[in-house]
């Protein structure tokens, strides 16, 4: 049986809707004086919203306190919710000891009737509720007397426990793919530095003005890579320009992989006429503005905007061995662009860029071993957005009542659709 709640919709008719403040007592933080440096750099945990995205456990921060400057503070014990409810409203954690918060965050100190991890769940569910809630000013924000009178549907404990040890199973996984994810990367970062700079298997070495490289290995300039291409943005007046044809990267669309699958904008065959088109297995590296040095490579037939210099590769390169290169340097780039307030490497100057090689057999082999990693990196990621959508899925139907789960001494039971 079902009962109607405002904001809430349907939920089961054995809940009940409680205010925060009835679930718990909730604390708002305060950051002790940043001008007395005897308060920081001891090793009390000093919770930022910039610590609430990472894990949902905080057992470790960006800052720390002394414990003079944490006896300033509202001690919050472990197994407390934290909520980001000033600026980035809705990011979470768990306390996993006790710790202090800044201003910008509230504290459910729970009470025995909750579970704290349910209501991490049900509040992380019901985030674009606390976005809505938060007022439209510059700066939106939810102050204690609102959060605390936000309303929460609140199950029996033995379904609290069902829910979260499903949504505990799903957030586990997740958990240990990232973990794989990250070694796979640090893996790849230390072989592209050891094969960018040693090569494969290479025994006599020479010195060059570049410093050490394998005695094979030759030295050039971006420029001789092969033609270099700077995008540009067909006009935006012209509806006919823009469609489904082909792709149009900008640098939103670059970094997550190496190639560009997918853009946010496509253009026509006449979009692609105007602009300058590159082939597939192009080397793409973003020369303007805040993300300079993302690297990537076309996947099909399109074009870049302006902020982007391009690569088509001529016959003595293997395009993924200059990825590769490329993505190795990337921090490089923004020390090539100086300091201006917006940061630019011109085609000029981005030309002239050193580059280190081999001839193309070793580069392919480089490029091969490099590519696997990426696949498997790839592969993790796909199975990491889809514990995410089963995740999504389950707080949908768990969080709502639809279907009912309880944890009882002899395991978890499905007790039916709400």
């Amino acid at each position: 049986m079902l009962k109607r709640v405002f904001g809430q919709g349907n939920i089961p008719a054995d809940w009940n809707i409680q205010n925060i403040s009835d679930i718990g007592e909730v604390v708002t933080g305060s950051t002790p004086s940043t001008i007395k440096k005897e308060y920081y750099g001891g090793d009390y945990l000093f919770v930022k919203p910039s610590d609430l995205h990472k894990d949902k456990i905080i057992s470790n921060t960006e800052t720390k306190l002394t414990l003079q400057g944490f006896n300033q503070c509202r001690k919050i014990p472990s197994n407390s919710i934290m909520v980001t409810c000033i600026g980035s409203i809705g990011e979470m954690g768990i306390s996993g000891k006790e710790l202090s918060t800044n201003q910008q965050i509230n504290t459910i100190i729970c009470k025995d009737k909750v579970i704290p991890d349910y209501v991490f769940y049900n509040i992380i569910f019901r985030k674009r509720f606390l976005e809505i809630y938060a007022n439209q000013s510059l700066l939106p924000i939810i102050n204690k007397s609102d959060f605390s009178k936000i309303p929460l549907p609140v199950p029996p404990l033995v379904e609290q426990r069902g829910i979260v040890e499903v949504l505990g199973t799903v957030d586990e996984a997740i958990r240990r793919t990232d973990a794989v994810i990250e070694k796979v990367e640090e893996l790849k970062r230390g072989l592209m530095q050891r094969l960018l700079t040693w090569g494969m298997g290479h025994t006599e070495f020479k010195q060059t003005e570049q410093g050490e490289i394998p005695k094979t290995w030759e030295i050039s300039l971006l420029n001789d890579v092969g033609e270099i291409i700077t995008g540009t943005t067909p006009s935006t007046k012209i509806p006919e320009y823009y469609g489904k044809d082909y792709q149009f990267i900008s640098p939103f669309d670059m970094g997550s992989s190496k190639y560009i699958y997918k853009t946010q904008k496509m253009i026509s065959k006449k979009g692609l006429e105007v602009s300058r088109a590159l082939p597939k297995h192009s080397v793409l590296v973003v020369c303007i503005g805040s993300t300079i040095g993302k690297v990537g490579m076309t996947s099909e037939v399109g074009s870049t905007n302006q902020q982007i210099n391009s690569i088509i590769c001529n016959e003595k390169w293997d395009p993924n061995f200059v990825y590769y290169y490329l993505l190795h340097k990337e921090k490089l780039f923004k020390m090539y662009a100086g300091k201006s307030p917006v940061p630019i490497l011109n085609k000029t100057e981005f030309s002239k860029i050193i580059i280190k090689y081999p001839k193309i057999e070793e580069q392919r082999e480089i490029s091969k071993m490099l590519s696997s990693i990426d696949k498997k990196k790839e592969e993790e990621k796909i199975y990491l957005k889809k514990l995410k959508d089963i995740k999504e899925g389950l707080m949908q139907s768990l969080l709502s009542g639809k279907v009912r789960v309880e944890l009882k001494a002899d395991g978890l039971h499905r007790i039916g659709n709400g």
